[in-house]
């Protein structure tokens, strides 16, 4: 399951450097939540 999760989060780092809105929302709600990466919302803020 780790993996999945961690493959989940590396495609969307992907996808937000290539500039993907969605991604970038969604990479930051999980910032701001702490679901699948550790909670960190001045991370959250730059997505």
């Amino acid at each position: 399951m780790e993996n999945e999760e961690e493959s989940k989060i590396a495609k969307l780092v992907l996808a937000t450097t290539q500039g993907d809105a969605a991604a970038q929302f969604e990479l930051g709600g999980l910032y701001e939540k702490g679901e699948s990466v550790p909670q960190d919302l001045d991370e959250a803020m730059l997505w």
